[in-house]
């Protein structure tokens, strides 16, 4: 909890510090000129023009001032113009000032400029100019890096403010006049030149014509830098404004109602918006989200103050910028302090184990490997302890690389290491490297990992799984497979692991194969195949005649001998399907029965059940009730071998359950898969039998005990293994058993 608070603590401190040392109002003027220059320059209105005394002016009308019948004659140009602004003082009389007044009577609404002098004092128009319609002052504000950003709309010694005085004089009204007496921010539309500027001399000799001014504000000012009439604008550090300019500015932002307004309060929203999210998103997120997030913030957050500010408002984005940026360093600076303390008490728990360890293992380091220094200065210093602990830690790391060595290339099975991406072997023990040399003579060096798929693809006799000749092992699940390869020695079989291998303390990935010599294990089943081979077919025969005189005798006996007879004819039948049934189970077991996987259709193959186990529950009075729907897709499987299942199920059922009971067998269909349940009413089956009920010749308890040698559910257990599926049991709560099969419909068959 510390932690996350110091981030807003840190943050408030920051922000403190900025206002108190005046840095605040710096970053917003820069945030303002960064957002001019974003913006980019745009159309001021067109109904303001700039008459501008530039060097062309001066160079045929002489030095300036002009005379102010040179004025009057200006004046007659602008004729029609809806308002004139003199943005120069007429504080001294001349000769010229009758000629000039009257030319004044006859003009559209003229405003001359006032401003105030050093000691205070404003200066007018001079007394005899008094058909002049007003007067406002020119004053504009500086902030300390010498920018004029601001424009004072309080009413000073009777004067307004100059282009504030002109709208008024024109009879224009504007929807909500500055009567504030804060400054407004001066919203510039581009660097100098933006307005649409004339020569004073191309006015004056009529170059122009006069309908051109038709309803336009005109300001008259000085643009040649020699009249000392320039200032400095967000948009021009380099190149200064002339002040005309500055107060066209400020009149297109009156009759536009484009003044900037600035929004303090959505500035510190954003800033706690800030701090808030460091304390909840920065100690528990990793360093680069931490940066992407802030990057991604810092834009957007830049983002929205420049349409704001394309919308006349202005957000201070530079204070959020400082205080993302020291804050940030901040819990760097922390999460290193704390990474430090960390790794320290790790170093210090590593330094315990490691005497613990070495205090473990020292008696069994030979003597003759502990060099004593001689005592001396080092020893003083405590270099020579730490040096001994190095040497004792080097004997200990010594003796595990000679144990973990001896135990990978003499104790394991032929072991190999590649890496996932190149495919390149990493490691192999000498049993691996001994394995490739005797069954691969013609290779030399350690195969990578495509030679080495290659080869067990070319060798291998197991259909479950099948390896891809390609340099990276793409597999989720580990690979088991099995090959056989011939040489010199003879036949051999190998078992082959495959699985993905990683560490978490290095980015590395690899496949390790583990190989197993299952060459004695084959050998064995074989030769219990052949056994039992031998013996199920030396019984068959035998059991064929006693089958064969048992039934003779049956037909011409009577009475008791007939019993007998009859009875030994029904004992050969019972061993004879003992024989069958567990030859099927071996050689489903063993994959010598190839399973015949064709589609089919389920309803048939159920009604074919019902149709041989009829007899034997009619024998009991048991009826047989079919839950199937009308219709069903096909499933792909082996027929026959389900078809057995499904008896041997119902064949089950019918022999536990009492006589006038009732089996019922149900089909439902689900979206990839089948699933038939078979419910009886007999004893049903205790819990602790479900595992061992399908295992061979296990018959259950002794209130299960009935004829038969229990190697009906072994079958069905082998059959539904082999369609991958599954099987089921469910006791009922009063009595009965339910034997559920789960099928799929679809059986993938590998070539």
């Amino acid at each position: 909890m510390q932690n996350r608070l110091s981030i807003p603590i840190a943050g408030c401190c920051c922000v403190l510090l900025l206002y108190l040392f005046g840095f605040t109002h710096g970053l917003s003027t820069t945030a303002q000129d960064l957002l001019f220059r974003l913006r980019g320059p745009v159309a001021p209105p067109q109904s303001i023009v700039i008459v501008g005394i530039d060097e062309g002016s001066l160079k045929k009308l002489g030095a300036w001032p002009f005379p102010r019948k040179t004025h009057a004659k200006l004046l007659v140009q602008l004729s029609q113009a809806k308002a004139i602004g003199f943005d120069f003082l007429f504080s001294e009389p001349t000769d010229d000032d009758v000629l000039f007044n009257k030319q004044l009577n006859h003009s559209p609404p003229v405003i001359f400029a006032s401003a105030t002098t050093f000691e205070n004092t404003m200066l007018t128009p001079s007394p005899g100019l008094d058909q002049v319609t007003g007067t406002g002052h020119i004053e504009t504000i500086f902030t300390t890096d010498g920018i004029v950003r601001e424009i004072p709309f309080n009413i000073r010694s009777g004067q307004q403010p100059f282009s504030l005085a002109l709208l008024q004089a024109s009879g224009k009204e504007i929807p909500m006049p500055p009567t504030q007496q804060k400054p407004l921010l001066i919203n510039y539309y581009g660097p100098e030149r933006t307005f649409l500027y004339l020569s004073y001399i191309d006015v004056l000799e009529g170059h122009i014509p006069q309908d051109f001014f038709k309803d336009r504000f005109v300001f008259i000012g000085a643009e040649a830098i020699g009249l000392n009439d320039t200032f400095i604008t967000p948009f021009s550090h380099t190149q200064v404004t002339p002040g005309v300019e500055i107060q066209a500015t400020i009149l297109g932002n009156l009759l536009e109602q484009r003044f900037l307004h600035p929004l303090p309060l959505l500035s510190f929203f954003l800033v706690a918006l800030l701090l808030i999210m460091g304390a909840v998103l920065w100690p528990v997120v990793g360093e680069r989200y931490n940066i992407c997030l802030n990057l991604i913030l810092l834009g957007t957050v830049w983002v929205i103050a420049v349409v704001f500010f394309h919308n006349c408002f202005f957000i201070d984005i530079a204070l959020f910028s400082v205080v993302l940026f020291l804050t940030y360093l901040f819990h760097l600076l922390q999460q290193t302090l704390w990474a430090g303390n960390a790794i320290y008490i790790q170093i210090r728990a590593l330094n315990k184990r490691l005497d613990k360890g070495l205090e473990q293992i020292y008696g069994y380091i030979p003597k003759k490997n502990h060099h004593r220094s001689k005592r001396g200065m080092l020893n003083t210093l405590g270099i020579h302890q730490y040096i001994e602990q190095l040497q004792h830690a080097a004997d200990a790391l010594g003796m595990q690389h000679t144990f973990l060595d001896n135990l990978l290339n003499n104790e394991l099975p032929p072991l190999v290491l590649w890496d996932t991406f190149s495919g390149q072997p990493i490691f192999a023990n000498i049993h691996f490297r001994k394995f490739w040399q005797h069954h691969v003579p013609d290779d030399s060096g350690l195969p990578n990992y495509a030679v080495f798929a290659d080869h067990i693809f070319r060798h291998q006799i197991t259909n479950t799984d099948k390896v891809t000749a390609s340099p990276i092992l793409g597999l989720g699940t580990p690979l088991h497979i099995e090959i056989q390869v011939l040489n010199n020695s003879g036949r051999h079989y190998f078992q082959i692991d495959m699985h993905r291998f990683s560490t978490e303390e290095t980015p590395f990935e690899g496949t390790i194969a583990i190989l197993h010599d299952v060459t004695r294990l084959r050998e064995l089943e074989k030769v219990k195949d052949e056994i039992v081979s031998i013996v199920s077919h030396e019984l068959k025969l035998p059991l064929t005649t006693i089958l064969g005189y048992g039934e003779m005798l049956a037909d011409s006996l009577d009475l008791e001998q007939q019993q007998y007879a009859e009875t030994i004819c029904t004992e050969a039948k019972r061993l004879n399907q003992l024989i069958v049934t567990f030859l099927d189970i071996n050689r489903i077991e063993s994959g010598k029965q190839q399973l015949q996987f064709f589609p089919f259709q389920p309803l048939t193959l159920i009604g074919d059940a019902i149709t041989s186990v009829t007899p034997a529950a009619r024998k009991k009075a048991i009826t047989l009730t079919a839950q199937l729907p009308k219709k069903t897709s096909t499933m792909t499987g082996d027929e026959l071998l389900l078809l057995q299942a499904v008896i041997n199920l119902l064949d089950n059922a019918i022999k536990f359950s009492p006589e006038n009971s009732r089996v019922t067998l149900t089909l439902q269909e689900e979206e990839h898969h089948f699933t038939l349940s078979i419910e009886d009413e007999g004893p049903g089956i205790p819990e602790q039998l479900h595992q061992n009920i399908f295992k061979k010749f296990n018959r259950g308890n002794d209130t299960l005990r009935q004829e038969g040698f229990g190697l009906g559910l072994s079958l069905v257990k082998e059959v539904v293994d082999r369609h991958n599926g599954q099987i089921t049991i469910l006791n009922k709560n009063n009595r009965g058993t339910i034997f559920a099969l789960h099928i799929p419909k679809q059986i993938t068959v590998e070539s």
